[in-house]
């Protein structure tokens, strides 16, 4: 699951074209790096949390949700994106008997402000198998329009990555800054290769476990055959 901050102040110029576009961008150069066979989906959060796709296989359907993105007013629901992604992840992670690899992408500016701990519902993903990364994006100089009742004023929205790095580590998973917009695409770009290792292992162990149990039972098999009793 990618889970994408728009608040106010992901619209901050200070990782051009804002960080809420460059978040947009990194997202899909994610879709043009993961296996054709792992699916993704997509969430968006600011005062609340909101499902744009669910996990698919179709990255078309993931894409057009990531182009819908739009900036969402106040509030960082941080904690409730977490826990949607968390149902969203062990609704599609079963495949037969064995339960495939889960993990959710957070990208975010700064702390939660609404909402459930983030750094709580992450260790029960921690605890679940379910790894939370997160990015952190943004620099010490942002400045954004922030909405109130009556009306919008520019503030400064220096990028805060003591919680988000918090998550990452409370789910058993790494946090990642970037200052820059290319730097955000190389981080997904990375664990786009990661997240499609994690489930080629996964798959791999899977199968070789399959296979010993066919074995088990073969040799069970022709134990009995051969000596009326198991060997």
């Amino acid at each position: 699951m990618l889970l994408n901050d728009i608040s106010a102040s992901m619209s901050a110029g200070d990782v051009r074209p804002s960080r809420l576009v460059a978040a947009k961008r990194a997202a899909t150069s994610f879709l043009d790096g993961v296996g054709p066979g792992i699916r993704v989906g997509s969430i968006v959060f600011a005062r609340h949390a909101v499902v744009l796709q669910a996990p698919t296989s179709d990255h078309a359907l993931t894409r057009s949700a990531l182009a819908r993105i739009r900036s969402g007013g106040g509030g960082t629901a941080m904690g409730s994106a977490i826990a949607l992604g968390l149902a969203a992840v062990h609704q599609h992670a079963r495949r037969g008997a064995a339960r495939v690899p889960g993990s959710m992408i957070l990208i975010s500016d700064g702390g939660a402000n609404v909402g459930p701990n983030p750094v709580a519902v992450a260790a029960q993903a921690g605890r679940e198998h379910v790894r939370v990364y997160t990015v952190a994006v943004g620099t010490a100089h942002g400045e954004a329009e922030i909405p109130y009742r009556h009306g919008e004023r520019l503030e400064p929205v220096p990028v805060d990555p003591l919680t988000l790095a918090r998550i990452a580590r409370a789910s058993h998973a790494r946090a990642y800054r970037a200052a820059d917009s290319a730097t955000v695409s190389a981080i997904y770009r990375r664990l786009a290769t990661t997240l499609t290792h994690r489930r080629v292992q996964a798959s791999l162990a899977g199968y070789f476990a399959g296979a010993g149990l066919v074995a088990l039972a073969l040799a069970v098999a022709l134990s009995l055959n051969w000596f009326g009793w198991l060997a």
